[in-house]
């Protein structure tokens, strides 16, 4: 009996850990075209001291929050998809997907850098103008919007499929193009997207690039919340069936 219940237990905190991935542990990274720089050339080239790995790096997160000082800085590494003209990069509501901020637009360059606000009331300011209102309870994704369709930092919100890497900072020091060289630390992330469908994708995570600083990582509360009932309904039902 005693037994029987821990195991239960135990699988309820494997399932919270899934929720709060919600993609593959490793997604394997392509190294381009012989006329495109890999992922980890464009590393590499921001890199000043130490190495920061287009595959070791990555985190098994797909929704985050920000910090306690209700901003984020998003700066504009580096973007090589065909379509980078009409492509547009942002964060989305976790609660609802169909809000999007928009952060960067096919008219931002290198080194361009937005700041990013969360309000209280929900508004998400980009360097000061609201852009959208997204649920108080701040959780966001990634989302790359372009001619090829748009892709979403959630597997889930591909058909299941992985269109975006992200890298967290490992102490490495990198530099943006036009700033002065700072260290990647653990609060600050590397986001990489794949410009095209998983189907016909190259699968590099080239496409656009772009270092967020000043978020964590979160489990989602719905669905964590969600797994929480159902387990402790089952363990409920194991006592009363083996009693």
């Amino acid at each position: 009996m005693k037994t029987l219940i821990t195991i239960l237990a135990l699988c309820l905190i494997v399932a919270v850990g899934t929720v709060q991935a919600n993609l593959s542990n490793v997604r394997p990274v392509g190294f381009g075209s012989s006329s495109e720089l890999s992922l980890q050339q464009v590393l590499n080239n921001i890199t000043t001291s130490g190495f920061v790995d287009a595959t070791n790096d990555q985190i098994n997160a797909a929704i985050f929050t920000n910090q306690g000082s209700g901003g984020a800085v998003a700066t504009f590494v580096i973007e090589i998809a065909g379509s980078a003209d009409s492509n547009t990069f942002g964060i989305y509501d976790y609660f609802d997907p169909s809000k999007k901020a928009q952060v960067f637009s096919g008219l931002d360059t290198a080194g361009g850098q937005k700041l990013i606000s969360f309000m209280a009331n929900g508004d998400i300011k980009v360097n000061f103008i609201t852009v959208a209102t997204f649920n108080p309870t701040v959780q966001f994704g990634f989302y790359l919007d372009g001619p090829k369709g748009t892709f979403y930092s959630e597997d889930s919100l591909n058909g299941g499929n992985a269109q975006a890497v992200i890298l967290r900072g490992k102490g490495a020091e990198i530099q943006m193009p036009g700033f002065n060289p700072g260290i990647f630390s653990s609060d600050e992330y590397i986001v990489a997207f794949e410009n095209a469908p998983f189907a016909t994708a190259d699968r590099d995570y080239q496409d656009l690039v772009v270092h967020v600083e000043s978020i964590s990582p979160v489990v989602p509360a719905p669905a964590a919340l969600a797994l929480g009932v159902i387990g402790l309904g089952f363990i409920g039902w194991v006592k009363r069936r083996f009693a």
